[in-house]
């Protein structure tokens, strides 16, 4: 059997941790399945960049599928474009002119709390694309209902829970994980506030003012307490805060370090408990072993609570008890840790035997079956391989970003003239 060479549309990045992750687990989840008999991703491209037809011309020729994510890519404002108003840039004809099959892998609706609906033009390009489709991998099932308002009937069906490979990452990092994780009174908080989460209703204040009160108390009863700066820029105004009155935290940063693929996911498996509310503060830190208390700010907080069962872990900030509530959770976590670790490695158990019954599933749409349901995860010597290609395209990605982005203005100025 002879392994299908994957094309995939993603978005190297070092400014999202969480984004910096993803693309690279899902490359190692399809990589590694059935062992390394199946797929191999053989090329990539920013899924931001415009397609050309000379491209498509190029996959259609070397590639026998295409794989489209995962990540939030159902989001309007993140890659503003006019062709298909969500943030992979194809314009539909062209997208009818790839011949390999499409797959969307670990994809998600991205809406924030109280933004604005997609523009028209979404509604079409995303009924042409699920129906393109021969797989449709979304990372919730909140996903899947929200997406389902913009489909017919007759495509409700295609929409198929496949959650992010970040939340299995002790199954893809066996090395890194650690079994023997103790509560031991550390604790990590991630906090960040947007203009999005304003619109949205929630207080920067207020929310930080609970937050620190809860830190504050913490640090009397010897909790070892960090905030983690970055996940991305946003995330700087929480720790400003705690600076500014006088609090004392020690800082964590996952943000810009052009060795933290590997180096960030080793700091997160060492963390008992991960306060967080962007959603890949939750994920990861789950999918490696950790406790997780999500600050709801965003659906895709709740809809990963809910796939998982355990609401619980989920709390309001604009709630007037957030404070308390927060305070009782982590100590509810402290006192209970290797009961409720293994309740969360259970969930994480599910998801990866969801995950590779879809790619057994992909693996027969594309003309194969495999005979192993498992993945061979990357030794350290191949993940050391892969940062480098990936630092690599990263820098070619860029470039092509700025390629892009001369060619547009030498076209503006060509009309102007």
């Amino acid at each position: 059997m002879s392994k299908k060479r994957i094309l995939h549309f993603d978005l190297k990045t070092l400014v999202n941790y969480g984004d910096t992750l993803l693309f690279e687990a899902v490359k190692q989840v399809f990589n590694g399945f059935n062992n390394r008999e199946s797929f191999l991703f053989y090329g990539s491209r920013n899924l931001r960049r415009p397609v050309g037809p000379q491209f498509v011309n190029q996959l259609n020729s070397n590639f026998d599928a295409v794989v489209v994510g995962g990540g939030g890519l159902f989001l309007k404002d993140a890659n503003p474009n006019s062709v298909s108003g969500w943030q992979w840039n194809i314009r539909k004809e062209l997208l009818e002119q790839i011949n390999v099959p499409l797959i969307l892998f670990a994809v998600g609706y991205n809406r924030f709390i109280g933004q604005e609906d997609f523009a028209p033009t979404f509604q079409d390009h995303l009924n042409r694309t699920i129906e393109k489709s021969a797989f449709v991998g979304l990372r919730n099932s909140g996903s899947i209902n929200a997406l389902q308002r913009y489909l017919p009937p007759s495509l409700h069906e295609k929409l198929i829970f496949q959650p992010c490979p970040t939340t299995i990452s002790s199954y893809l990092f066996p090395d890194i994980f650690k079994g023997n994780l103790s509560a031991n009174k550390r604790i990590a908080f991630q906090i960040t506030f947007e203009d999005r989460h304003r619109l949205g209703g929630f207080d920067m204040i207020k929310l930080f003012r609970s937050a620190a009160e809860v830190i504050q108390k913490l640090q009397t009863e010897n909790w070892t307490v960090e905030v983690i700066v970055q996940h991305s820029y946003h995330d700087v105004h929480f720790p400003e805060y705690l600076q500014k009155n006088g609090i004392d935290v020690p800082t964590v940063n996952l943000h810009t370090s052009p060795d933290g693929l590997y180096k960030h996911l080793e700091y997160y498996s060492d963390v008992p408990i991960v306060v967080g509310n962007r959603g890949h503060a939750q994920m990861i830190p789950f999918g490696i072993g950790g406790g997780i208390i999500s600050i709801l700010m965003h659906d895709k907080l709740a809809f990963f609570l809910d796939d998982i069962d355990h609401k619980h872990l989920g709390l309001n900030p604009n709630q007037e008890t957030f404070s308390s509530d927060l305070y009782r959770l982590i100590n509810l976590w402290g006192e209970n840790f290797d009961q409720m670790r293994d309740a969360l490695a259970r969930k994480r158990k599910t998801l990866f035997e969801t995950t590779m019954k879809n790619l057994g599933d992909i693996s027969s749409k594309l003309g194969s079956d495999a005979s192993v349901n498992a993945v061979t995860p990357y030794t350290p010597f191949e993940r050391d391989l892969s940062l480098c290609t990936f630092l690599a395209s990263l820098e070619r990605d860029d470039e092509g970003l700025r390629v892009d982005a001369m060619r547009e203005k030498i076209a503006k100025v060509k009309q102007i003239l």
